[in-house]
């Protein structure tokens, strides 16, 4: 499948994928995994945007954060990224251990 066509149809609903529709929460936590792309390298944020889109979960955007955090502290700094990093969290149970980015 080609990383840069779209996998959403429609605002939550999933082309052809062959797993259940994403809860609201989690296509709500999806975009703004999205939005925290802004302003990054558009072939680097492309292929993150695909990685972030097929999310299967929480656990699994989660797992992203690093590398959100990398591209964004390459393209602005790590200020920048951490910011971005925390309002990401923000989205979480807090349940869930924060690990803290090293710069």
């Amino acid at each position: 499948m080609n990383s840069t066509l779209p996998l959403w149809t429609e605002r939550g609903q999933r082309s052809s994928s062959g797993s259940a529709p994403a809860s609201p929460r989690l296509l709500q936590m999806i975009g703004e995994f999205e939005r925290a792309l802004r302003g990054t390298p558009p072939r680097a944020a492309l292929v993150l945007q695909a990685r972030i889109r097929a999310v299967r979960g929480k656990q699994d955007l989660w797992h992203l954060r690093a590398d959100i955090y990398a591209l964004v502290k390459q393209a602005y700094d790590r200020w920048e990224a951490q910011i971005r990093i925390d309002e990401l969290d923000d989205l979480f149970d807090s349940s869930l251990q924060r690990a803290p980015f090293a710069p």
